[in-house]
């Protein structure tokens, strides 16, 4: 099933926020513009910011032969709700016991 791309947004340094016709992933870059050289020029703010849906929502691109495949940003994407909703400090008096100690 090809995951359609409706939006992308940069987010937070090398991440982009893409929505999908069936969800969103926020997906980071930063392995592939430290990791493949067809992607280093990603490191320039201005252009990563450039971020845009390609024709027919089959991906994202920056121009220039730099995409990422629909199917490579909904699978190794991240739900955006983890992102924005990170779990809560365990606070309980067991842990703060356990942990009075060390510091």
């Amino acid at each position: 099933m090809l995951h359609k791309v409706l939006r992308a947004l940069p987010f937070r340094d090398t991440q982009i926020l893409v929505n999908f016709e069936g969800g969103a992933r926020a997906y980071d870059m930063k392995p592939l513009i430290d990791g493949d050289e067809k992607f280093k020029a990603l490191a320039d703010e201005t252009l990563f910011k450039s971020v845009r849906v390609d024709a027919g929502g089959i991906g994202v691109t920056w121009g220039g032969g730099i995409d990422v495949s629909c199917e490579e940003l909904w699978h190794n994407g991240k739900d955006p709700a983890a992102i924005f909703n990170p779990p809560s400090i365990d606070r309980s008096p067991s842990l703060e016991s356990k942990l009075k100690g060390l510091f």
